[in-house]
């Protein structure tokens, strides 16, 4: 089971990856969330993180009552496939011909990543897992996406590569957050815009010699829907875990990812020692590779009082958390609170503690 989710290096069958996701916080419809659609913003990241990810997105529409998609729903989608195509409209290296520390030649040079063609690709000689491939412009240009493709038909290869750009003469790493290590049929990279004359993409380690199809670059604008923010710069109010140890508390506040907090029970108390203006819930789940203590649906409530934590701000699903374990937000209306109830409704699995990789209440 574990292979069907995370893949095997050593397979010898190569089928797309898929993210099963609905487009309202569950899997059928009620009315009562028609204000809790995905927004465009949401929808676009959704597709970076899965199409975007080497895998097919299947969104999935909840019929009303009257055997339709509600207008919200078939609104958001129109505007959500119109803003991918705005983004990625303009190809900027379309045509631009690359220079490579290494190419097998004959067909299969780097003029191939940007002819358009699906069938060419640039390789590298056999002996070579590993090159760098450098594209120039006449003028600086302002860069922030980039596709990259393998040709599929001859396996994934590529185990990690850097993306980088010139700046007065030094070469620098695009700012990102993720990490650059596979690519298989399709990978969209977000990162922070550059303006630069030159790009290069330095691929570090491959399981054989090199075979890159199609690489783009674009410029998208300035969106909102670049970052999801890494543990480290998860933004919150100082707070501790009454009923946890302080210890085992500290996990889910110390800025990293690779450390969980397990707690028993399906209750978590927050305190941020003083009544703060709160609008927001954040938890990121366990990021080891099993995902323990992942929470399915939820319910948070506030209070000013440590025994009257009752004020239901928040309830719902944390919404295909199983095969996509990334921060999860909650926001809901300002209120005036010190304390913070979480409550598991329902978990991914039925026993054992939550996780908590990092949590944070702004």
């Amino acid at each position: 089971y574990r292979e069907l989710q995370y893949g095997h290096a050593d397979g010898n069958q190569w089928t797309a990856a898929e993210c099963d996701v609905s487009i309202r916080p569950g899997w059928f419809y009620h009315p009562e969330e028609d204000d809790r659609v995905k927004t465009v913003e949401q929808l676009t990241d959704l597709y970076y993180r899965s199409v975007g990810h080497n895998a097919t997105l299947l969104l999935n529409f909840p019929v009303n009552r009257d055997g339709l998609i509600h207008p919200t729903d078939s609104a958001n989608a129109v505007d959500f496939y119109k803003n991918v195509q705005k983004q990625l409209a303009n190809n900027l290296l379309k045509g631009v011909l690359p220079v490579v520390s290494n190419e097998r030649g004959g067909k299969y040079t780097a003029k191939a990543v940007t002819d358009g063609e699906y069938d060419t690709y640039w390789a590298t000689e056999d002996s070579v897992t590993s090159a760098v491939i450098e594209f120039e412009w006449p003028a600086p240009q302002k860069v922030n996406r980039m596709l990259l493709q393998e040709y599929i038909p001859l396996g994934q290869r590529v185990q990690s590569f850097v993306v980088e750009y010139n700046k007065e003469g030094e070469w620098l790493p695009v700012k990102l957050n993720e990490e650059t290590t596979t690519i298989g049929y399709k990978r969209l990279l977000r990162f922070e815009t550059v303006t630069t004359d030159k790009l290069r993409v330095n691929f570090e380690k491959s399981r054989a010699c090199l075979c890159i199809n199609n690489i783009e670059a674009y410029y998208a604008g300035e969106t909102l829907d670049v970052f999801t923010a890494k543990a480290e710069e998860l933004k919150t109010y100082p707070f501790t875990l009454p009923k946890v140890d302080e210890a085992e508390a500290g996990k889910c506040a110390d800025k990293d990812a690779a450390t969980t907090c397990f707690v028993d029970g399906n209750t978590l108390l927050v305190d941020l020692g003083t009544e703060q203006t709160v609008s927001s819930f954040h938890y990121l789940p366990d990021q080891s590779e099993y995902n323990k203590g992942l929470i399915a649906a939820y319910e948070i409530s506030v209070g000013t009082e440590a025994g009257a934590v009752n004020q239901v701000v928040s309830s719902g699903e944390f919404s295909n958390i199983k095969n996509n374990p990334i921060l999860q937000s909650v926001y809901f209306s300002p209120v005036t609170a010190r304390y913070v109830l979480l409550k598991a409704v329902r978990m991914v699995e039925n026993d054992g503690p939550m996780g908590f990789a990092e949590l944070g209440v702004q």
